[in-house]
């Protein structure tokens, strides 16, 4: 069977596709969209609300991400899109500002495919 084949008896236990997660796997395969998603995944609130400065004036998730991670804006933009488009991050445009969070049923289906792969094969 190809690798790209998908049988029923293969069909993940996971609420992905096999394809859906290697896309994502993939998309954190990239040193910096690690660090990107790890950074949104501690900056974010657990109940899914965008990105807010913290009231310590810490860090805010992707204003000032390019500038801490020493990247360009450009740099960062492709970097968000990958993300995006891997289903792990949510982006929204409010005004000159692009506001990103992590897509937390992203996170759940990731959890499970760990939680999966660790159980005993019946």
């Amino acid at each position: 069977m190809s690798h790209n084949a998908t049988a029923s008896n293969d069909a993940p236990a996971y609420p992905l596709s096999w394809e859906e997660l290697a896309l994502r796997f993939k998309a954190l395969g990239h040193p910096v969209r690690l660090r990107i998603f790890a950074r949104l995944a501690q900056c974010c609130p657990k109940d899914g609300v965008a990105c807010e400065p913290a009231a310590d004036g810490s860090l805010p998730c992707v204003g000032e991400i390019s500038e801490a991670f020493g990247i360009p804006a450009s740099t960062l933009s492709h970097h968000l899109k990958e993300l995006e488009r891997a289903g792990l991050i949510l982006r929204n445009r409010e005004g000159t500002s692009i506001r990103c969070r992590v897509d937390l049923s992203a996170v759940a289906a990731l959890t499970a495919f760990f939680t999966e792969i660790q159980q005993p094969h019946k």
